[in-house]
Parts: structure tokens; C-alpha cells; sequence
């Protein structure tokens, strides 16, 4: 495994304190705070027993840690799952004076995959529902990651579980007693195999209601590894249905480290948290006191495109917007190599084809340029290859290529955070995460191209640095 000198933990992304992070679960703002929960092997830095880590935050950037949530005991281990405050303590689990934060999760074990709750009143200790399991399992092997969500025309509270190659449907008027609905799948997917981590919301575009699903899939690794799909359509009361289908999957995120994407509950409008990190080379990263992070916030919306509607994705909140202490600069591209700070943020309105390049005094570097087929290129081949997957030749986790749906100037933000990178182009209609271990921190850059590119540094700024 290659050596990396550099402490190596980001500073706008979350990680753990110690030990083991992949699912973001429970995403809720409650009581005007943010909370994360995830699945969390705190005893290693590889997966274990899994725990729910539990974090709290007032900004989205700066992250408390607080106890674990929820602890394996004899019964099993707790994998994904949602969270919901129940303000009107529909549970009866809470009081009306102090209502319950709710947690649903998949139990694990000897027994076959079921749904079960949690509460607290106080959002940070824990107990079970004595009428667990709330839904049982049906036959089937892989029944977990239960997405609790409203349903505003319908005024009902539904549960989306993830159901092997499909998803099932629940209602229920207390949190407690769910009934199935419906189903959808396997029809339309373009990944076979198991499906995980399932979520459902709605979006308004041009005076119109439509609902977005969101499932995760365990992919092969010659064909880029785990990804998130989606698909837009209308939602009954019962089921979804797929009201704009594709022929080809329609990926969350096109890049590599970006998975279980999940949304908040309690915010007006979708903001979700995924998994940065890829199932095939999270042994071989370079992490002794963690492993695994999250990836930055990201508000979404649909936009209409010639290949139909599409979701959009910003940063929330926004660095380029919210930095108090830094101004942009301006880079010249006949100056060579510019010295430029980690974290920071880079941005690139260009014109035309372009290269920006960013590499370290180890030799190593990571790419982005468009092409002349209107092509935007990630290109991690030169830095440091073997940290990601020393065991094998494959490419597959060397470029992402991806086409655009525009053919007017390209404008791009990139957030540069340590060990790994976020990029956002074409007003959020492509949004990648992509980790960039270093021997050394990428601290120079090169371009090429005709664009404007302008650099902010975040490593003294107080929206990063508390």
C-alpha cells in the first residue's frame, strides 16, 4: 500500500473520530439541528458489526459527534435505515410536550431481515419499540433499508423498503402499524442484482408535481463498481410509477465515490448526504485511525434537458457564496504552475476545450478537461494508482467520461478538500465526488484553455475552520 505524509482527513467532509463509516442513515433536521446517522464499525477500520454513529450539526460543515445511536446485542446488527420527528407524536411513544425523534432500521441476523424502530425524546439516547418488528419479512433474503417519507397530497405517512431485485410500498397513520401498498421493479432497471438504499421524494417543475426514486446497486467492477440510479415519475398513494423511461441507466452521480445517496427529512426541499467512497478499493485507502466519508451536502431540483428531465445539483451551502475572509484570484495560465491552497475552491468558466491539472512535487496528478466531442474528462491515472486498486489493471476506476447536454460555455465549480474532490459543471446538471488520496497534497496547478479560472482559499477561512 503506498504511504500518504499528509494528514489526510478533509476538512468540509465528514468523517468519523475513529473507526469504520459507509451508509449515511436517519438524514433529520430536528429541532433546528442537522442530524447524521451512518453505519459505523467503531473497533476497525474496515466493516464490521454495524453500529448507527450518530453526529450533529448546526451548519452542514461542522460535525459533533455524539454516542452511538444504536449498538448490535444478541439479536444482530443494524444496517440503513431513515429517521422522522414525529411532531404530532402520531407514535404515541413521545408526549405532546415533547415529541419523539423516530428511527427505522433493517435488523440483521439469525433471523430473516425485518424493519424495526427506535425512539428517543431527547434525540440522543435510544430505546426499542416493543411492537418491533413493524413490518415483517416477507420471504425473502435481502429486505432492509426502510426510507420513511410524507406523502403531502395524501396526507399519509408511506415506507419505501428495498425488496432483492425490487421495492415495496407501506402506509401507516402511526409509525407502528404499516400495511403494504405496491411495488415496483424489476421492470426498467438496467442494473441487475440487489437493490439497496431506496428513497422517494417530490419535486415541483414548470407548476407540476413529480416524485424522484432513488435506488443504489452493487455493480460489477469492470463496469465502474457501485453507483446510484434514478427515475422520475408520479407516486399514487400506493406505488410509484416510472413516467419517463430510459434505456440506459440514469446515474445520481457519474463518478466513482458517491453511493447510498439519501435525502434529509424536516427540510423543504431535498438535500441529500451519500457514501464517498467505492465497495471496490475501500480496504486498499490509506486510512489508520478512520475510513470512510461522507460527501458535501447537495440540494436538489429537476431541470428540463433534451433527453427529457433530469435532477440538478448545487453544494449546500455554497463556499463560493458564504467565504467572508477570501477573494477570488485569478490564475495566469502563462505563469505555469500556480501554488494553490488545499482545500479551496477553483472555478472555470471556459469557452471552449480546456485542461486543468493539479498535482503535487511526488509526480502525481489528477485531471479535468473537455474534449472536442463535448466531453468533461475526470482523470485520476497519475495519482497514485495503486492506493485505490494495487490489485488489479483494470481502468475502469481511472476516468470517468462524461458527455454533456449542452454545447454552450462550459462553467464549473470544483471543491477541492484534501483527499478528495467534488466538481459541479453545467449548473449542476453533472455533480461528481471523487477521492484523490496523495502522497502529498495537491497543491499546484496548471491550464490550459481558453476560460477564466479563479482560485478561493478555504485553509484560513472560518466557514471551514471553526
Amino acid at each position: 500500500m503506498a504511504t500518504v505524509e499528509q494528514d489526510i482527513r478533509p476538512v468540509y467532509h465528514f468523517t468519523p473520530r475513529q473507526g469504520w463509516v459507509n451508509d449515511p442513515n436517519g438524514l433529520v433536521c430536528f429541532k433546528g439541528q442537522y442530524h447524521l446517522f451512518a453505519q459505523h464499525n467503531p473497533h476497525d477500520v474496515r466493516w464490521g458489526p454495524m453500529h448507527w454513529l450518530h453526529a450533529v450539526s448546526n451548519d452542514l460543515v461542522h460535525w459533533q459527534e455524539y454516542p452511538i445511536a444504536l449498538t448490535p446485542d444478541a439479536d444482530g446488527m443494524f444496517f440503513s435505515g431513515s429517521a422522522w420527528y414525529d411532531a404530532d407524536n402520531r407514535s404515541g411513544l413521545g408526549t405532546a410536550e415533547n415529541p419523539p425523534l423516530l428511527l427505522f432500521y433493517t435488523l440483521t441476523g439469525d433471523k430473516p431481515q425485518a424493519q424495526h424502530l427506535a425512539w428517543s425524546g431527547d434525540g440522543i439516547h435510544y430505546q426499542y419499540d416493543n411492537q418491533n418488528p413493524i413490518v415483517e419479512n416477507p420471504g425473502i433474503v435481502d429486505f432492509r433499508d426502510p426510507k420513511v417519507f410524507f406523502d403531502p397530497k395524501g396526507k399519509r405517512f408511506h415506507m419505501v423498503v428495498a425488496a432483492g431485485d425490487h421495492i415495496e410500498f407501506f402506509v401507516s397513520d402511526n409509525f407502528r402499524h404499516w400495511t403494504y401498498t405496491g411495488t415496483f421493479g424489476p421492470e426498467g432497471n438496467h442494473c441487475p442484482g440487489v437493490w439497496e438504499c431506496p428513497d422517494l421524494f417530490p419535486l415541483e417543475y414548470e407548476g407540476q408535481t413529480y416524485w424522484v426514486l432513488l435506488i443504489s446497486h452493487i455493480r460489477p467492477r469492470e463496469s465502474g463498481g457501485p453507483k446510484t440510479q434514478y427515475f422520475i415519475g408520479q407516486f399514487d398513494g400506493q406505488s410509484f410509477h416510472c413516467t419517463q423511461p430510459e434505456s440506459a441507466p440514469v446515474w445520481f452521480d457519474p463518478g466513482l465515490d458517491n453511493y447510498a445517496s439519501v435525502s434529509f427529512a424536516g427540510v423543504p426541499f431535498p438535500l441529500v448526504i451519500g457514501w464517498g467512497s467505492n465497495w471496490d478499493y475501500e480496504a486498499h485507502l490509506p486510512s489508520h485511525e478512520y475510513n470512510g466519508q461522507m460527501t458535501y451536502p447537495r440540494a436538489l431540483r429537476l431541470t428540463g434537458t433534451s433527453q427529457g428531465l433530469r435532477l440538478a445539483a448545487s453544494p449546500w451551502p455554497d463556499f463560493s457564496d458564504l467565504s467572508p475572509l477570501q477573494l477570488d484570484r485569478m490564475i495566469d495560465q502563462q505563469a505555469g504552475k500556480t501554488v494553490i491552497s488545499n482545500p479551496t475552491v477553483i472555478r472555470i468558466q471556459a469557452e471552449g476545450t480546456f485542461s486543468l491539472k493539479l498535482s503535487n512535487d511526488s509526480g502525481e496528478h489528477w485531471s479535468i478537461y473537455l474534449n472536442v466531442q463535448n466531453e468533461l474528462i475526470l482523470d485520476r491515472q497519475a495519482a497514485t494508482k495503486d492506493i485505490f486498486w494495487p490489485e488489479t489493471t483494470e481502468d475502469a476506476f481511472s476516468r470517468v467520461s462524461i458527455s454533456r447536454m449542452s454545447n454552450t460555455s462550459c462553467s464549473l465549480t470544483l471543491f477541492l478538500d484534501r483527499t478528495n474532490i467534488e466538481v459541479f459543471a453545467d449548473d449542476g446538471l453533472i455533480a461528481c465526488h471523487q477521492l484523490l488520496f496523495a502522497r502529498q497534497p495537491y497543491d499546484q496547478l496548471m491550464f490550459e484553455g481558453e476560460a477564466i479560472v479563479t482560485v478561493r482559499d478555504l485553509t484560513r477561512d472560518a466557514i471551514v475552520l471553526p
